[in-house]
């Protein structure tokens, strides 16, 4: 499996729809262009969010379960921001704050 995506056209797709559903099956990321522009991508299932989903559907996990995610992952970033104490920026703060000044 290569890093570099396969790139399909919208009429190879349409043509030929089965060998390129048996590229994204062997784990390839296709993407799909329209006049050389790329429109969509197909990427293999995550497995994991396949779980998730049917565990959705069996009613072992809630619906809303991503945006119950959401919502913590946004509260966890806020009481770390509350909890951190003023001064100059430190760990991956400080080097995004580097690079950004470099750039200038």
């Amino acid at each position: 499996m290569d890093d570099v995506p396969q790139r399909v056209t919208v009429n190879k797709l349409i043509h030929q729809h089965r060998a390129v559903l048996d590229m994204v099956s062997r784990g390839e990321r296709v993407e799909i262009t329209r006049r050389g522009e790329v429109i969509a991508v197909l990427v293999p299932p995550d497995h994991g969010e396949v779980l998730l989903d049917r565990l959705v559907s069996d009613g072992k996990l809630p619906a809303d379960w991503r945006q119950r995610q959401q919502r913590l992952r946004e509260r966890l970033q806020q009481r770390s921001m509350a909890l951190r104490e003023p001064g100059p920026p430190r760990g991956t703060e400080a080097l995004l704050t580097d690079r950004d000044e470099t750039d200038r």
